[in-house]
């Protein structure tokens, strides 16, 4: 939750992948917000981890080619002079890159959301008929309890259609050879 390594430069030698030299590499960490009270629990309609995506200058996706583990292994240091004067140069690069991939990411956010509600609904919809189905037979279940429930799914669903995806972290690697 702080800022203090969310970006980082690297030096890539990748020998015979299949991006050439002089490429601009972003992979881009991005995690699921979604600011709802406490009680309402919205954290067990939504899914666990992080959303990554590896995209080059030209837009390719390099996700599946360039896992985590794998530049993780390739990354190489710069030095602190060489790192200023490429991030000054790039730096058009880099904003257009991070606009590519947060346009890029906007699908998978619709999907997520789409996957929530509909977990949320069915689960809502089961409490709501058992809940009705106790009523009838057990006089201590009062109906507020039934309306608390129906408007505690219609403030869910609220909450989930406003979930976006927040880009966390982003690393930029220069493909050296």
């Amino acid at each position: 939750n702080s800022e203090f390594g969310n970006a980082t430069f690297c030096a890539l030698e990748l020998g015979s992948q299949q991006v050439p030299a002089g490429t601009l590499v972003l992979e881009a960490i991005f995690n699921l917000h979604c600011p709802a009270p406490n009680y309402l629990q919205i954290q067990r309609y939504l899914p666990d981890g992080i959303i990554r995506m590896v995209m080059d200058t030209n837009g390719n996706d390099l996700s599946e080619i360039l896992n985590h583990e794998f530049l993780n292994a390739e990354a190489q240091r710069v030095n602190k002079r060489t790192l200023l004067e490429l991030i000054q140069h790039a730096r058009p690069h880099i904003q257009q890159l991070v606009d590519m991939v947060q346009e890029r990411v906007k699908p998978q956010q619709a999907g997520i959301i789409e996957q929530a509600q509909s977990n949320m609904m069915a689960e809502a919809k089961e409490d709501q008929e058992r809940l009705k189905a106790l009523a009838e037979v057990n006089p201590n279940i009062r109906k507020e309890e039934i309306t608390q429930l129906e408007e505690n799914t219609l403030e869910l669903e609220k909450y989930l259609m406003s979930a976006q995806l927040k880009l966390d972290a982003i690393r930029v690697g220069l493909v050296t050879a």
